[in-house]
């Protein structure tokens, strides 16, 4: 959903995971709304001059005694949706007031795809149990992987709904991004590739979980070395992905789908 409103709105949005590097003065100097968690709320002291409200992920009630509370993150993601869309027709506004009509046009349709593409992003989050797999391999260009990877694409043709291989990590974000057709993605990242392209691509909706594999360059990465042990983990994860599925789909009574994850789980 937070990836949905990112490609919405030329990158306004800033994601940052350590509070530690937060410096507030190097942000562009427009107006900002902070969400953030109800414990960097509280370490932050006084708001900076620069933010207009603070927004806060916390579910205790007697924790945080202020109205810009959310205890759930769809709550806030539509907030900021909101803010976003509030942004947009207050420069739509002032355009029109200049005279600038075209540019005032081009902020009212930004404004109005906002809630839309949040929707969509929503409902894709909502219809998490879609029965459609796919495992995609995110190599080097050196294809160094390309046993393994075919392999692997041998052993799982009858598990999983499809198989795609990229070079490419920006090929393979726009593939991630606009393809909904490819179901829930097990992903698997070449350990040569930076840690930041893998949380860029954690962040599409439909990832059920990443792997990066191959040969760590620091001790401190957490990867998987091992072509068993990647299998292992696989697995395991597609196992328990359409066990929950076959549980939903024969609560609703849908037996020819639940019939098939649970054959695929055999």
């Amino acid at each position: 959903m937070l990836h949905s409103l990112d490609t919405t709105t030329e990158n306004s949005i800033f994601i940052i995971d350590d509070g530690a590097t937060i410096n507030f003065d190097e942000l562009p100097k427009k107006t900002t709304f902070l969400f953030t968690s109800s414990e960097f709320a509280a370490r932050m002291g006084d708001k900076p001059e620069r933010i207009e409200a603070v927004f806060t992920l916390e579910q205790n009630e007697n924790k945080v005694d202020y109205r810009q509370r959310f205890d759930n993150s769809e709550d806030l993601i539509f907030e900021l949706a909101d803010e976003i869309y509030r942004c947009y027709k207050k420069e739509a506004k002032e355009y029109f007031e200049s005279d600038d009509k075209s540019t005032a046009n081009i902020k009212e349709e930004k404004a109005n795809q906002i809630h839309p593409e949040l929707n969509k992003a929503y409902n894709w989050v909502l219809a998490g149990n879609n029965s459609t797999t796919t495992l995609v391999w995110l190599q080097l260009k050196s294809h160094d992987d390309d046993e393994e990877k075919q392999k692997l694409e041998k052993f799982l043709y009858k598990i999983v709904s499809s198989f795609r291989a990229f070079d490419c990590e920006h090929k393979c974000h726009e593939y991630l991004r606009v393809d909904k057709s490819v179901g829930t993605i097990f992903l698997i990242v070449n350990a040569g590739y930076e840690s930041s392209v893998v949380v860029n691509l954690q962040q599409c909706n439909n990832v059920q979980a990443v792997y990066r594999y191959g040969e760590a360059s620091s001790k401190d990465e957490i990867v998987i070395n091992n072509y068993n042990d990647l299998c292992f983990r696989v697995l395991s994860d597609l196992f328990d992905h359409y066990n929950r599925l076959g549980f939903d789909y024969n609560s609703k009574y849908d037996a020819p789908i639940a019939k098939d994850m649970h054959t695929k789980i055999h």
